[in-house]
């Protein structure tokens, strides 16, 4: 225990004879004893410093933070001798408990600390194999003399993993399982057939590496997770692998079906159809392609070599990122962008897009690529807020497909009709942004409803207009006829807005408007504006010798929409003709119209004659000191539906004026409900009317019992009443009584 020590020094003085020698020699050198430390690493993992010698306990202290899974430490010591030294081995026995069938690396050492002298080894004493005896007698087992039968078995084969993990019902998608157990020597040293079992279909498999096999999986038919695994000599493998057969996504159509080909605002292309699976992951694959005019085609070809991966959104419909790139713009000058504009240049150009799940094919789409729409110019330039005005886009590149858009401001047109590449129509939406008033919009077209182009037109939105007066109505051809707005009541309704937002009432001045006058539906005149507020036109030509009557409306877009103003009546040559009030009534008639202004004398005792059109009754009711004769109104039907009849009167009973004096017939008018339905006695509660066709006049009124007050027009199907003071109404009560009905009785004497 001392190492290596100076020889001993004899002392013979005490030794008794004629020749007493001690000699002192050395036989073998010694050793300082063992010490110091290592350490043990597995799998990058170290203990801490183990000290020489140790006990079984503290090793297994020191090595259960290696990650080796349940393992056992036995001690061993053997002494070895030979004529110069002895040798003592300290042997430590690690059994690797935790891995079955599973062949482990090394322990490895680190014996920077241990004293001269010493060595740590590290060897393998079993793996995967045992020694082979023969017995006789069940007893007795006999091995061979020179060293022992040795049996080695293989690892166990095992299916760890599979990628992909879902693929077809069809089939035909590429896998590759990773396993454990398998080497090209082994597989190339037996004859079997390498198999993936899916489930309990087997197909070939390849050995890709010592830890990689490939197959395609098979055919399914019905969407299932089975497990995969390997069969090999006839034996399955165990496995931890599964695959999902799932049914193949169908594609129904993508949007949008085309593309600028530059400014792309569009973020994603939207892919609509079924069996989008969460699960499976979906890949899009772009190619951009121009043709080229010459030989240089392979220089107009570019491809994205990395896929994107689609965005899953729900069973029917994932989205394919759109990357910036996807323009044309590299293909081209980036500082003369007319490029963009030539359909030309541009015929032909597409986007390739194919979808694909990790190893499927889905599907492949060609996305044409367009040429930049223009914006030249629009007809009218405004419209009301109502909506469903026609109104004429020209410009450029426009192209006739289902997907072309027509925005205002942020609000998408209701119809859009292609006339041709450099004009469509779009009908104008209901516009409710910014409340009431005049407002002007930017107009954006999109040939794919979604890339709406950078040139632009301006249009503005007003509420509809509301007439205040309107003088003359009774004239000649040229007559001038001042029309005014109702200002106060123009400026209430753009109060009516939105907190916070500007909006200002519609005016004749504005750069949008082109005001007009409309008579009898067909004649279209200038008018001239006098005021924001204000117009004046001329009356044309009349159509008929007689005179008559004609609708007056007014329009701020061209004719295009258009209010009432009221009935224009021409006068006859030399003939001043009577009026009528009411100029117009009920289709169903009945209408008490009085004819007023009548020139000619009463006869006495005879009552006079009405004419509405073919149609003859006598008047109901006169009045020689007013001069009015009074007359009911046929229905229409008795002169074949005719919009507008003419009225002449016979004082005498014989003789007609021949005024021919236009009595229009309005549409059936109803009302669907009334908001809110009661108020207060003393009145002035503010009554919303819903129903329709109203008309924009001022005789516009609404009757409550028997009082009668004027309504505020707000659009065709909307006006609106201040409710008058309630009267004092006399409570009416009916008594009713009842009894069994008289029966006399009969009695019969046989």
């Amino acid at each position: 225990g001392l190492g290596n020590v100076g020889d001993l020094v004899p002392n013979s003085d005490d030794l008794v004879g004629d020749i007493g020698i001690v000699a002192v020699e050395t036989i073998s050198q010694g050793s300082d004893p063992l010490e110091g430390k290592f350490k043990l690493s597995f799998n990058g993992i170290s203990t801490h410093p183990i000290s020489l010698p140790s006990s079984a306990l503290e090793l297994t202290q020191k090595i259960s933070v290696l990650p080796i899974g349940d393992f056992t430490i036995s001690v061993e010591t053997a002494l070895d001798s030979n004529y110069q030294h002895f040798q003592v081995e300290n042997s430590f026995l690690i059994t690797f408990t935790g891995f079955v069938n599973d062949e482990q690396p090394l322990l490895s050492i680190d014996a920077s600390w241990v004293s001269n002298g010493a060595t740590i080894l590290v060897e393998r004493v079993r793996s995967l194999c045992c020694r082979v005896a023969l017995s006789l007698n069940g007893v007795d087992y006999f091995s061979r003399n020179n060293g022992a039968l040795i049996f080695a078995y293989d690892k166990k084969i095992a299916a760890v993993s599979i990628a992909p993990q879902f693929g077809s019902i069809e089939g035909g998608t590429g896998v590759n399982l990773t396993v454990i157990g398998l080497s090209h020597s082994t597989v190339e040293s037996d004859s079997s057939t390498l198999y993936c079992m899916f489930g309990e279909v087997e197909v070939i498999g390849v050995l890709a590496d010592d830890m990689t096999v490939s197959c395609v999986a098979p055919a399914y038919g019905i969407e299932a997770t089975v497990v995969v695994g390997i069969k090999f000599n006839g034996k399955l493998s165990e496995s931890r692998a599964s695959f999902g057969f799932v049914p193949e996504p169908i594609i129904d159509f993508i949007s949008p079906e085309s593309l600028p080909s530059i400014d792309i605002s569009t973020v994603s292309i939207d892919v609509h159809g079924s069996n989008f699976d969460s699960r499976v992951p979906v890949f899009c694959h772009f190619q951009r392609i121009l043709p080229s005019k010459d030989d240089s085609m392979q220089n107009r070809r570019v491809a994205n070599e990395e896929p994107v991966k689609a965005i899953y959104l729900n069973n029917s419909l994932v989205q394919c990122p759109v990357q910036s790139w996807l323009t044309l713009q590299d293909f081209f000058s980036l500082q003369n962008q007319d490029w963009a504009k030539n359909a030309t240049l541009l015929e032909g150009a597409i986007l390739e897009m194919s979808l694909t799940t990790e190893q499927d094919w889905i599907h492949s789409h060609t996305i044409p690529y367009l040429p930049s729409e223009t914006v030249i110019s629009l007809f009218p330039r405004c419209a009301p807020r109502s909506g469903g005005t026609k109104i004429r886009v020209t410009g450029e590149n426009f192209a006739e497909r289902d997907s072309l858009a027509c925005r205002f401001g942020s609000m998408n047109a209701e119809l859009v009709r292609f006339i041709s590449s450099k004009e469509i129509e779009c009908t104008t939406p209901q516009f409710n942004h910014f409340g009431s008033g005049a407002h002007v919009v930017e107009v954006q077209i999109a040939n794919n409803g979604a890339d709406f182009s950078s040139s632009t037109g301006f249009f503005e939105f007003y509420d509809h207009l509301i007439i205040e007066d309107a003088n003359p109505l009774f004239g000649e051809a040229q007559t001038v006829i001042g029309i005014s707005l109702d200002d106060n009541a123009m400026k209430t309704k753009a109060l009516e807005k939105q907190p916070g937002t500007p909006s200002e009432p519609f005016n004749f001045l504005s750069s949008y408007a082109n005001p007009k006058c409309v008579f009898n539906h067909t004649e279209i005149v200038d008018a001239k504006v006098t005021s924001p507020t204000s117009v004046s036109c001329a009356a044309p030509p009349c159509r008929h010798p007689q005179g008559g009557g004609v609708l007056l409306q007014l329009s701020a877009n061209s004719g295009f929409d258009v209010v009432d103003v009221g009935f224009f009546v021409y006068s006859a040559t030399q003939k001043v003709p009577f009026r009528l009030e009411p100029n117009h009534g009920r289709k169903g008639g009945g209408t008490r119209v009085l004819a007023k202004g009548i020139s000619g004398s009463f006869v006495r005792d005879v009552m006079p004659l009405c004419r509405f059109g073919s149609y003859t009754s006598r008047a109901v009711d006169i009045n020689r000191d007013e001069g009015y004769v009074a007359c009911i109104s046929p229905p229409n039907s008795v002169n074949n539906f005719a919009s507008s009849v003419a009225v002449d009167i016979s004082l005498s009973g014989q003789v007609f004026t021949n005024f021919s004096v236009a009595f229009r017939y309005d549409e059936e008018v109803f009302v669907r409900s009334l908001h809110p339905s009661r108020g207060f006695a003393s009145g002035g509660t503010d009554v919303q009317v819903l129903g329709g066709p109203f008309a924009n006049s001022h005789e516009l009124k609404c009757r409550f019992g028997t009082n009668i007050v004027n309504a505020s027009f707000h659009d065709t199907n909307h006006i609106s009443c201040l409710s008058p003071t309630l009267d004092q109404v006399h409570e009416v009560q009916k008594v009713s009584v009842f009894s069994m009905a008289h029966n006399p009785e009969i009695q019969s004497i046989s």
